[in-house]
């Protein structure tokens, strides 16, 4: 695991102060979208640079998410759920009046059942330390000018549901993909009507580490049924079998992920030129490959060339003041011939 500084872990909290921040502001088409319509009152303090928010795929529901600047470490979120009912008048609920610490919302989905009824399924997150994070799924459904708890599974009333939430270490996850991987937790396909809930193993029987492996759920028109244990959704089904990923690694000119194949430590590389995706055939794949603790960087051979991916260098800026700059580096009989950044 990457080992970090104290100020590194400081600025990772910021960073991580509003987990999923990037990937909220991407919101779904809205066909009753009007800012007049949605208009949130002015009598609620809200911090504008840290607003995000997601609507679900009918358009009849959002969430609003903000950072409030309290709570240190560990920030207290201001959330705002707003609904059309069922006489299409809008109803705006304050989640800090219906929930003590309200947990930032990342996604909506809409989900409409065989009957004809409509409930949705929300990705949440919070913190319990400036490095100990949770994510878990809920269920509500509009119930005339409330909103309802519902189950995650089914949209029925019976709330008792194992296996919706992981705890993690933030900057683990954070690290390990380039702060590329919240878009990849408890991700729903629309489309397919499939749920990604990631697993999380231990590692040393202590340390919670995201796994990059997904239990898949379908829904079937009445419930969500579990299908197994699957890899990440949009990896080329060559590269499926492994037990976690150690790192995703994207460069100006090439994309490389580093998996555990059998929990015992042996390495596979695989690589892409950037402009391609993990979905397609990899372009470089290398199995057996060694991790040096000591510079935290992760060395792969194959013929007479040598594959070092995280070589790091500090570049003096100002008196005292560094730049880190990280590399994908390709040497051939001991000569460099590639220093691609991070």
């Amino acid at each position: 695991m990457k080992k970090l500084s104290i100020l590194s872990l400081v600025l990772l909290g910021l960073f991580c102060s509003c987990v999923n921040q990037s990937k909220n502001n991407i919101t779904t088409a809205d066909p009753e979208s009007s800012d007049s319509l949605w208009h949130i009152p002015d009598s609620i303090d809200i911090d504008k640079e840290t607003l995000s928010t997601c609507i679900s795929e009918d358009g009849k529901m959002r969430f609003h998410s903000w950072n409030t600047g309290l709570g240190g470490t560990c920030p207290d979120f201001g959330v705002l759920c707003q609904f059309l009912s069922k006489d299409g008048k809008l109803v705006t609920i304050d989640m800090r009046e219906k929930e003590e610490m309200p947990a930032w919302v990342s996604s909506v989905h809409s989900i409409k059942k065989d009957d004809g009824t409509t409930y949705y399924i929300t990705a949440r997150s919070h913190r319990v330390s400036s490095n100990d994070g949770y994510m878990w799924l809920d269920g509500f459904m509009i119930d005339n000018d409330t909103l309802k708890n519902v189950a995650v599974f089914d949209g029925g009333d019976d709330l008792d549901e194992c296996g919706l939430e992981i705890n993690y270490v933030i900057s683990d996850w954070y690290h390990t993909t380039n702060g590329e991987g919240w878009n990849w937790l408890f991700e729903y396909d629309a489309k397919a009507r499939d749920l990604y809930i990631p697993i999380v193993i231990y590692v040393d029987e202590t340390i919670p580490v995201i796994s990059d492996r997904y239990r898949l759920y379908h829904f079937n028109g009445k419930e969500f049924v579990e299908k197994g244990d699957v890899p990440h959704k949009k990896l080329h089904q060559s590269l499926s079998d492994y037990v976690r990923l150690v790192r995703y690694f994207r460069t100006k000119d090439y994309i490389v992920r580093i998996d555990n194949i059998d929990g015992n430590g042996t390495l596979r590389y695989a690589s892409w030129s950037f402009k391609a995706d993990m979905s397609e055939q990899p372009d470089l794949v290398i199995i057996g490959g060694k991790y040096d603790d000591d510079k935290d960087i992760y060395i792969f051979t194959n013929g007479g060339y040598e594959y070092i991916v995280g070589y790091s260098e500090n570049t003096p800026v100002s008196d005292g003041v560094f730049e880190h700059h990280e590399y994908l580096l390709v040497k051939k009989d001991g000569q460099v011939i590639l220093k691609d950044e991070k």
